[in-house]
């Protein structure tokens, strides 16, 4: 690898809104569900969903089971389409033989259906390099280890919060695809904001893979 590419080093990518648009999918199930009209930029917190019912008169447990169905069923997340560049990005760095890891909080039970997800949309990407949770370990905890164990230089993330802890636990620059205004609340150190580059969507859509093509690659 050239000197330039330094911040290639073993990059790790997110899965879940990052690769995969599992927003768009999750939002359109719910609103072909219950008959209801939320967007895509309104799930942009873990509770999203959660809310959601509450505000069409869902019982909590009726909003954990809702919640689960939407999230944790691979049925549920196979819908999800590649977000826009992603799949190329992806390709860029196997023509450039750039090894990556697909480093996702995913709960373990999800793995074979995430592979199944790359077989179908970029099956170049070896299951190897597919990882998600570990048994009976916080999912943020396993991506973040994960970091430090290949030393990636930098990390593609969509959650502010897990932008957070590879910030505050890692040496990696992470690029934060994210339109949420509220990140004072991370409470950042100025060298761990120096780490951090913003990719906002334009016009109200949500962030895709272009900017960041265009960054690494020109």
């Amino acid at each position: 690898m050239s000197k330039e590419y330094w911040i290639l080093k073993s990059p790790s990518i997110d899965h879940d809104g990052t690769i995969a648009d599992s927003r768009t999918s999750v939002t359109n199930e719910f609103n072909k569900t219950y008959k209801t009209n939320y967007k895509v930029a309104e799930l942009n917190h873990w509770n999203a969903v959660k809310d959601w019912c509450n505000e069409i008169g869902k019982s909590d447990d009726e909003a954990n089971e809702i919640e689960h169905n939407l999230w944790y069923t691979p049925d549920a997340l196979l819908k999800a389409e590649p977000i826009p560049g992603a799949i190329e990005f992806l390709r860029e760095l196997f023509i450039r033989k750039i090894n990556f890891t697909i480093n996702s909080s995913r709960i373990p039970e999800l793995r074979e259906s995430t592979i199944a997800w790359y077989q179908k949309y970029a099956p170049f990407v070896e299951p190897e390099n597919i990882k998600t949770g570990m048994p009976d370990i916080d999912g943020l905890v396993t991506k973040v280890n994960r970091i430090n164990a290949v030393r990636s230089a930098i990390h593609i993330e969509d959650v502010p919060e897990h932008a957070r802890s590879v910030l505050k636990y890692t040496h990696a620059y992470v690029i934060l695809m994210s339109n949420r205004d509220d990140l004072g609340s991370l409470d950042l150190s100025e060298p761990e904001l120096k780490r951090l580059i913003r990719i906002k969507g334009e016009n109200g859509d949500m962030p895709n893979f272009w900017p960041i093509h265009k960054l690494l690659f020109g």
